[in-house]
């Protein structure tokens, strides 16, 4: 039986205003000198699409790198300057109510790093569409095919490499602001911090419960194709035994919630589904499929278990995990029954704890090109901002599902659509559109899912059922942290490989220093064995002509073999002159001394 989710739908419209990442980041350079100095570290002039916005850029680095104020008169000032100089518009475009219009809309200064990453990415697509366009025209234009490949690899090469750069880390300044955005946002850092425990991982577990109390009815928008689950995956990284645990607590204590779940461990990819559907005896007392329950969270210990569940033949685990991260059906045939759940009937959080060195399972190949990486948060178990003295704990918060406000006329059970803030969907679309003409990254959707499920559990924390502009904003802060995170776990990953290539490097050239050595002795001694045979025959002195022919066989070991056996005393040389010319002859000692 499959167990299928009602149809209704209900929406709440909700109308907010259009983001240009641009403009934000000008208006928080004005609004605060340190983000200029902030944001002369990650951008510069050309990364920005409109002429008028890299000069603004421009002029306001310079004035702070003058001393000067960044005020919006100072800055409309040197801009007029600078386009009289350059005979161009006036201000070069921009007025002041441009400048007053960014300055006024600019979220909190800690959004200054996202916004930023937003304008440096778009940079980077508009260069490779140069980049492939003016490919296309010199080879238009006749020129040789080999020699535009090589200009348009080298570009692209250069784009790639810099795009592989370890995100920048949160300023102190972007983190407090974060922190203190809201009261739900204080108190999650107060409880981690009264417990030890990381603020970034227990809010992840925070999000991860209080997702847990929200049934699966309620579903994000169908942005690209249908509804979007809110089952929320979280990797919280920190060497064995630090990190999760306390997480895992200082979160339970944080909040309490109108019905705890207890947490699963980690079984088969098939059995995940029997976290929602068992049998039980039917009217005709035949075994039937039925919900038992709609939540589950699953907790995985150590990555290594994945790894293990992975590793056995005919192991369905991750595509099944990836699958119920979208609230997909889950369950195959068994007994001959459907042990099914239907779309979006099951409410699923996933925790595992990851050790750098072994996040192999999550972070192979074969997982990476399948999107599993991008369906997680990654977030750190460690605070290298842990206070010495060790503050109290909060009393916990008694969290409630928010009342679920409509404008539709009449009630209908079913599906609950969360609305989403438009700054969000666009940002969504319009990446859409790019890795549809093959511009974008094709794993870039999952990120972007995974943030609106954030921000949607933010918003949740927070109190409300919709995504809204601070909520997408609040989740576009912690998704740079598990990008941050999430990079410094692919670093160790690739240390670790470098350091294990480097040993069995070096094993394998012990092995044939060993291997050479030994066959090297063993031809020496098969030399002296011939050699000695050689003059045994010989009642005399043997030329050394005569007996290196003899030995030919032997002859790259000839000098090491005959100064052996000199040296035990087995053999005698003497220095001798024949026609003129010096030499040595050889015998055979039947005696020592």
């Amino acid at each position: 039986m499959t167990v299928a989710a009602p149809r209704p739908e209900l929406r709440v419209p909700m109308k907010a205003p259009q983001v240009d990442p641009e403009r934000v980041v000008l208006g928080l350079m004005l609004a605060d000198i340190s983000t200029v100095k902030d944001m002369k570290d990650r951008l510069t002039a050309e990364d920005f699409s409109l002429p008028a916005h890299g000069i603004t850029f421009k002029t306001i680095c310079d004035l702070e790198g003058k001393g000067l104020p960044v005020d919006r008169a100072s800055v409309l000032v040197e801009l007029g300057k600078r386009a009289k100089a350059d005979y161009a518009t006036p201000g070069h475009g921009v007025t002041f109510a441009d400048l007053d219009s960014w300055q006024e809309a600019a979220p909190s200064q800690g959004m200054a790093g996202h916004f930023a990453a937003e304008v440096r990415q778009a940079a980077d697509r508009r260069k490779v569409r140069e980049a492939l366009t003016s490919a296309r025209a010199a080879l238009d234009g006749g020129k040789d095919l080999a020699e535009v490949a090589r200009e348009a690899v080298t570009t692209l090469g250069t784009l790639v490499e810099q795009d592989k750069q370890t995100p920048v880390a949160l300023t102190p300044a972007e983190e407090e602001a974060f922190w203190s955005a809201r009261t739900s946002l204080t108190h999650v850092r107060a409880a981690a911090r009264g417990r030890m425990a990381s603020p970034w991982a227990t809010l992840g577990a925070v999000l991860v419960r209080v997702l847990s109390q929200v049934g699966p009815k309620y579903v994000l928008p169908p942005t690209i194709g249908s509804h979007a689950s809110l089952n929320l995956f979280l990797a919280i990284v920190a060497q064995s035994g630090n990190g999760k645990g306390a997480a895992l607590g200082a979160a339970q204590d944080a909040y309490t919630l109108p019905e705890e779940v207890t947490p699963w461990p980690i079984g088969t990819g098939e059995g995940i589904a029997s976290a929602f559907v068992r049998y039980k005896a039917g009217d005709n007392g035949e075994p039937d499929a039925h919900l038992h329950t709609t939540t589950a969270i699953v907790v995985v210990n150590e990555v290594d278990r994945l790894g293990a569940l992975q590793d056995r033949q005919g192991s369905t685990i991750m595509s099944v995990l990836r699958e119920a991260w979208m609230g997909e059906s889950l369950g195959a045939l068994n007994r001959g029954e459907p042990l099914r759940t239907g779309n979006h009937t099951y409410r699923l959080g996933l925790v595992v704890g990851v050790q750098p060195e072994n996040a192999g399972p999550l972070l192979s190949g074969k997982e990476a090109s399948g999107g599993t990486p991008q369906r997680f948060l990654w977030l750190p178990g460690t605070d290298p901002t842990i206070p010495d003295e060790t503050p109290s704990a909060p009393e916990a918060l008694a969290w409630e599902m928010p009342a679920w406000t409509t404008e539709a006329d009449g009630f209908a059970p079913g599906r609950y659509v969360l609305d989403v803030c438009p700054a969000a969907l666009s940002t969504i679309r319009k990446a859409h559109i790019q890795r549809q003409r093959g511009e974008g990254d094709a794993l870039d959707g999952h990120a972007l899912l995974c943030r609106l499920k954030v921000a949607a559990a933010l918003g949740l924390l927070h109190g409300h059922t919709q995504v809204d502009d601070r909520d997408w904003e609040l989740a576009g802060t912690v998704m740079a942290v598990s990008d941050r995170t999430r990079a410094s776990v692919v670093e160790k990953l690739r240390a670790v490989d470098s350091s294990r290539n480097r040993a069995r490097a070096v094993a394998n050239a012990e092995r044939s220093v060993i291997v050479a050595e030994r066959t090297d002795e063993d031809r020496v001694r098969k030399a002296c064995r011939a050699i000695s045979d050689r003059l045994g025959r010989e009642t005399g002195w043997l030329v050394h002509s005569d007996l290196r022919t003899a030995t030919r066989r032997h002859r790259d070991y000839f000098h090491e073999a005959i100064s052996r056996l000199i040296a035990l005393g087995e053999v005698e040389m003497e220095e001798i002159e024949y026609n003129g010319l010096a030499g040595k002859q050889y015998r055979r000692r039947t005696t020592l001394g």
